[in-house]
């Protein structure tokens, strides 16, 4: 599992760092790598015994070529049929994510609805210089742009712009024309959840409207970072805690631990009449406020990677079998690359599990360490 797992998401992250330049020769390893892995293991399946994990390993890599291939195939990202930057253009989306307010613009990443007049499907990064610190989560605008494609620099520094609105499915920049009229067409049109987000957000600027801890606040209740100021963004990064203000499985543990407390507490009051075991109310329970807290976060990949842990550690504990860290662990990593194949390109998703794979071998290596002083310590005392 945890082989098969890895070797398919760095599949994924191959097709999509290369595809451009390389992906008929990719399309063509992968499809030779499944017929070799396919034959061995139909007829030399007992001489090939010892490499089994790397023909596995081959197997997963050219699975998650092809997967990303086919993903990419069937949802391409949107974009016209030609890029003309001085042409105005008609677009109708709604407002998909939580809009990002700067000192002369605004920004937010919007789901086309029609482009021009014909239907059109996909996502759009929208730059409103004027007026876009009205727009709100789930409207939906009429709205008079001109576009271009995303541009990045290719320097090796930094981030990779082009890339990381490529992992949101955004090829293409909107700019809004400020002397062109602008219509409000619906004030709530779908996304609940990023809604939800967008009036706890509002409530807590309401509540805490002079704290200068609110942006502190915003970003580890909500994963919203849009009121954090220069100074605190930068007094986190030169102690090297700004990983506390990206919500990860840290967070989702914080509350599912609160949750284990409650299930524990709530089990010993009698409510349940003992009729239930204790274990699987504290799961339960810890469950749900991990979930809660992860959808206010907006689903980030690590909290995704969190939830997916605890479901599955969970689903083994109350059915009484013993799991391996490890099964947990790539498990996860499968059903979220299935899932969304663009998540290998999401810096929190390479961040989010190799730091969990860290942690489970230090995890086996102190184990094995305290069975070797035990060992050493019975030769020497008899």
């Amino acid at each position: 599992m945890v082989i098969f797992a890895a070797s398919f998401a760095i599949g994924l992250l191959i097709f999509w760092l290369y595809a451009g330049d390389y992906a008929p020769v990719m399309l063509v390893f992968a499809t030779l790598s499944s017929i070799v892995c396919a034959v061995h293991y139909a007829f030399f399946r007992e001489k090939i015994a010892p490499l089994s994990q790397v023909y596995l390993g081959l197997f997963g890599i050219a699975l998650g070529v092809f997967y990303a291939w086919a993903y990419i195939q069937i949802f391409p990202p949107w974009q016209p049929v030609e890029f003309n930057r001085k042409q105005v253009h008609q677009l109708q989306c709604t407002v998909a994510s939580l809009p990002a307010h700067y000192q002369h613009y605004s920004s937010f990443i919007a789901e086309i609805n029609r482009f021009d007049g014909a239907k059109a499907h996909g996502n759009v990064l929208v730059y409103w210089t004027a007026g876009g610190k009205k727009v709100q989560v789930g409207q939906q605008w009429q709205l008079s742009v001109k576009i271009k494609p995303v541009i990045g620099l290719h320097n090796g520094v930094g981030i990779d712009r082009e890339l990381l609105q490529f992992a949101r499915h955004v090829v293409t920049v909107a700019t809004v024309q400020p002397k062109k009229p602008q219509i409000l067409l619906h004030d709530h049109d779908g996304f609940a959840l990023q809604r939800l987000r967008a009036k706890l957000s509002r409530q807590l600027s309401l509540v805490l409207d002079k704290d200068p801890e609110l942006g502190i606040i915003k970003a580890l209740a909500l994963g919203d970072k849009r009121d954090l100021d220069s100074n605190q963004y930068t007094i986190f990064l030169r102690t090297g805690t700004s990983h506390l203000l990206a919500i990860s499985g840290f967070h989702v543990g914080l509350a599912a631990g609160l949750g284990w407390f409650l299930g524990l507490c709530l089990w010993y009051s009698g409510l349940f009449g003992h009729r239930v075991p204790c274990k699987t109310v504290q799961l339960l329970f810890s469950g749900f406020l991990a979930l809660i807290y992860a959808a206010l976060a907006g689903f980030a990949v690590p909290t995704l990677r969190a939830i997916l842990m605890l479901l599955v550690v969970g689903l083994y504990h109350v059915a009484y079998k013993p799991l391996l860290p490890w099964s947990a662990w790539g498990l996860a990593l499968l059903v979220i690359c299935f899932v969304n194949p663009m998540s290998p390109l999401v810096p929190g998703f390479l961040l989010s599990f190799s730091a969990v794979a860290c942690l489970i071998l230090l995890g086996q290596w102190r184990h094995a360490e305290q069975a070797y002083i035990k060992t050493i310590c019975r030769l020497l005392l008899g």
